[in-house]
C-alpha cells in the first residue's frame, strides 16, 4: 500500500529471470526468511515477454537457449518437460538442411554456397580467437585493447584477398561487402552492439555456450517464468526510486535498507537489485550511500546492446517451409536485416508436428541489432515494416519484384530501447574494458546489504538467460549465508 512501510528480510528488485530465481532460491534455502519481489511493470519476466500473434505465441524478447552442455536453463527446461528445437546456424540438423543463404531472390547452392561458407567460416573462426585477431591486424595486445572491433572488419574489407577463396568469390559477389555482412550477421545479431564501441581484444571474454542454440516449444520461456515465480510474493507496478542504507539503531546489530517505490516501501536486511544495466546507468534509482567509484567504473566499461524484431505474417508462404533460417546476403538490405527465422517451421515443428502445416500462419521473424536497431527505433512502425519488406523482396523475389509478393496480413515491431524499464537488450564489453567489469558488477555494496544480479553481473555467461538465472542463484546463496550469521 502506498505510503506504508513494511518490514521484510529480503527485497528483490526486478521480476526477471535473475530476480525470480533469486527469490525462489532464498525461500528454498531458508523458508523462514520473508522475501518480496518488487517489479516496475505490470507483469513478470523483464526482457522475456511474449504476445499472441495470429493466434500463436511469439517471443518479443529472449527466445533462445544458448548452448546445451552444462546449461542450467536447458536442464531446467528439460525438467519441466518442454521440448527443445535445435536451430543449427551451420545449416545441418541431423544431416538435414535447415538454413539457406538468399541472394537475388534465390537460395545459394552448390559451388557458390561452398565458396561463401569457406570465406565466412574463415572470418568466424578468427573472430573466436583473440590472438588470431591481434595477429591479423599486426598490432600488440596493448594496442588491440584500445581498438574497436570495427577495426578488424575495416582491415579485412580493405584487404579481402588475404582470406581463402576471395578471388573466386569476387567474380560474382562484392567481397568487401560480404566481410561487412559477417559483422552484421555474426556480431550484429548475437552481440547486438555497435562494432565501433566493442572491444577488439575482449568483446568475447566469456565461456563458450556449447551445444547449439535451441528454441523452446510454446509457451516457451513463459513456462520457465511461471515455475520460478511459483510461491513468491511479487508486487507489480511498483517502480523503485531509491535504495537507502540506514544506520543501525541502538537496539539493532545490523544496518537496514529502505527500498522506496511508487506503490510503497520496504525495510529489509538485504536488497538484491536485478534491474538491467541500462536502468542502473540511467540513475532512475537513487542509492544512498552512492554506488562506489569501482561500481560506476564497471558500469561505464559495459555498453547497452539493442536487438529488435520485426514479425511479418503473409497470406501464404513463398519460401521453403522446411527451412528454419534464412540469411539475407543482398547488398541493399542485408546489413540492416541480416537474417530471418521461419516461424512457420517453428510453430509447426515445436509441438511435434501435431498441427498441419496449412493451419500454421506464414510468419517470418527478422532480427535487427546494434546501430541498425537504433536507427529502426527512429522510424514509425509503417516505415520500419516498409524497410523490412525490401529485405523480403531482395531475399525471395529479387529487387524490383515487389508485385509478386503476397499481401502482409499483419506485422509487429519491437522497441526495447524505448521500453522504460529495459532501455535496451543486454550488455557488451566496451573498448578499454575486459571481462573483469562483469566481476566488478557483481561485487556487493554497503557491507553486503546491497547486492546485484542479472546477466551483466555474470562473467561466464553474460547477455544470456542462463547467465541471469545463475546470477540469481549466486546472490540467493550469499544472502542466506549472510543473514544466517
Amino acid at each position: 500500500m502506498a505510503g506504508s512501510t513494511e518490514e521484510v528480510d529480503v527485497v528483490v528488485v526486478g521480476a526477471g529471470v535473475a530476480g525470480l530465481a533469486c527469490a525462489r532460491h532464498v525461500r528454498e534455502r531458508d523458508p523462514s526468511l520473508r522475501v518480496v519481489v518488487v517489479e516496475a511493470r505490470d507483469r513478470i519476466g523483464g526482457r522475456i515477454h511474449h504476445t499472441t500473434f495470429s493466434g500463436h505465441h511469439i517471443d518479443l524478447g529472449a527466445m533462445f537457449i544458448h548452448g546445451k552442455h552444462g546449461n542450467a536453463i536447458y536442464e531446467l527446461v528439460q525438467s519441466l518437460g518442454l521440448r527443445r528445437l535445435l536451430l543449427d546456424w551451420s545449416g545441418e540438423e541431423n544431416g538435414e538442411d535447415v538454413a539457406e543463404s538468399m541472394v537475388g531472390g534465390r537460395a545459394l547452392s552448390g559451388r557458390r554456397m561452398k565458396q561463401v561458407d569457406r570465406f565466412c567460416d574463415e572470418i568466424e573462426e578468427e573472430l573466436g580467437d583473440d590472438e588470431d585477431r591481434v595477429t591479423r591486424l599486426g598490432v600488440t595486445r596493448e594496442q588491440a585493447a584500445r581498438m574497436p572491433l570495427s577495426a578488424y572488419f575495416d582491415f579485412l574489407a580493405a584487404r579481402p584477398e588475404l582470406l581463402p577463396g576471395a578471388s573466386d568469390l569476387s567474380t560474382w559477389m562484392n567481397v568487401p561487402w560480404l566481410v561487412r555482412y559477417v559483422g552484421a550477421a555474426v556480431i550484429g545479431t548475437e552481440y547486438a552492439a555497435p562494432l565501433d564501441d566493442m572491444s577488439l581484444l575482449h568483446y568475447d571474454d566469456d565461456e563458450e555456450n556449447r551445444g547449439g542454440d535451441h528454441l523452446i516449444e510454446p509457451p516457451s520461456y513463459d513456462a520457465v517464468l511461471r515455475h520460478l515465480a511459483e510461491g513468491s510474493r511479487i508486487v507489480l507496478n511498483n517502480v523503485v526510486a531509491s535504495v537507502r542504507v540506514q544506520q543501525a539503531r541502538e537496539d539493532e546489530t545490523q544496518a537496514k535498507v529502505l527500498v522506496t517505490g511508487s506503490a510503497g516501501e520496504f525495510l529489509c536486511n538485504a536488497v538484491v537489485c536485478t534491474v538491467p544495466l541500462s536502468v542502473l546507468k540511467s540513475d532512475s534509482i537513487s542509492f544512498s550511500p552512492p554506488l562506489s567509484r569501482n561500481k560506476r567504473a564497471a558500469m561505464e566499461g559495459l555498453g547497452i546492446a539493442l536487438l529488435n524484431k520485426i514479425v511479418l505474417e503473409f497470406d501464404r508462404p513463398f519460401w521453403d517451409t522446411e527451412v528454419a533460417y534464412f540469411e539475407n546476403m543482398n547488398e541493399r538490405s542485408g546489413l540492416m536485416f541480416p537474417a530471418a527465422v521461419n516461424l512457420q517451421w517453428y510453430l509447426h515443428s515445436a509441438p511435434k508436428r501435431k498441427k498441419k502445416l496449412r493451419d500454421v500462419p506464414a510468419v517470418l521473424l527478422f532480427f535487427v541489432g546494434g546501430e541498425s536497431a537504433r536507427e529502426l527505433e527512429l522510424l514509425s512502425d509503417e516505415e520500419a515494416v516498409e524497410r523490412c519488406l525490401h529485405a523480403v523482396e531482395d531475399m525471395f523475389f529479387g529487387a524490383g519484384s515487389r508485385k509478386n509478393m503476397p499481401h502482409v496480413k499483419q506485422s509487429l515491431v519491437t522497441r526495447w530501447g524505448q521500453e522504460a524499464h529495459s532501455l535496451g537488450s543486454y550488455s557488451y564489453i566496451r573498448i578499454g574494458s575486459d571481462g573483469g567489469v562483469y566481476d566488478a558488477m557483481a561485487i556487493p555494496e554497503a557491507d553486503g546489504r546491497v547486492r546485484f544480479a542479472g546477466e551483466a553481473t555474470f562473467r561466464q555467461h553474460p547477455s544470456t538467460v542462463h547467465g541471469a538465472y545463475l546470477s540469481g542463484l549466486r546472490e540467493a546463496a550469499a544472502v542466506v549465508d549472510m543473514l544466517s550469521k
